[in-house]
Parts: C-alpha cells; sequence; structure tokens
C-alpha cells in the first residue's frame, strides 16, 4: 500500500522562500479560482485543528490556535465578510444557543 502524500496543500506566502534558503526547491502555483481557494482553504482548517489536537506544549497549542486564526482570518477574506459581522453572528448563536462557559459533556441523548 502506498502511503497518502500531504501535496498539494495550501501553504504561508513565505515557506517557498524559506525553503530555498535551506536548500529546497519547492514547486507551488497561485490559486487563482476562488472555489479552488476556498476548498484549500477548509482543507488547511482541518489540517490546522488535527495538529491542534496533537498540540505538545502550551507553546505549540498557541501557535496552532494562531494557525487556525490565520486561516479563519483568510476564509473571511476571501468571503468579503468583517470580523465584525463574523463576531455579531457568534454573539447571536451564543445568545441563543450558549457558549462553552459551563464546560458541558453530553454523554448521550436517549
Amino acid at each position: 500500500m502506498t502511503a497518502v502524500s500531504e501535496y498539494p496543500k495550501l501553504i504561508r506566502d513565505n515557506i517557498p522562500e524559506i525553503i530555498i534558503a535551506n536548500g529546497g526547491k519547492p514547486a507551488t502555483r497561485v490559486l487563482t479560482d476562488d472555489t479552488e481557494f476556498l476548498d484549500a482553504l477548509l482543507k488547511k482548517v482541518l489540517e490546522e485543528a488535527n495538529e491542534l489536537l496533537s498540540a505538545s506544549s502550551e507553546t505549540n497549542l498557541l501557535e496552532e490556535i494562531a494557525d487556525i486564526r490565520e486561516v479563519l482570518a483568510a476564509l473571511l477574506e476571501l468571503k468579503g465578510v468583517s470580523e465584525e459581522q463574523i463576531q455579531a453572528i457568534q454573539d447571536a448563536k451564543r445568545q441563543k444557543r450558549g457558549g462553552f462557559t459551563q464546560r458541558l459533556l453530553m454523554l448521550h441523548n436517549d
């Protein structure tokens, strides 16, 4: 059985230069199609969420949270949604359904 490649994957803007500075030869292309970019961003959210689950230290945990926020910021920009708009949606949802302050874990729902 062959291993599944992690490529192609969305990367941060400066990663090619960093790889080149370390002797690598990255192959890249620009995602000009918004639908393709959206798909790559959604996959990146999952990638970063999995890295968050695997965070091995408090510092690493915070870095992974920052990475997720960076991807979410790109999603908002792509969709033309402001931080204020998303905050209003978040506030309305919290008002209606609550937040996570009570730390409730559902054990079952019979």
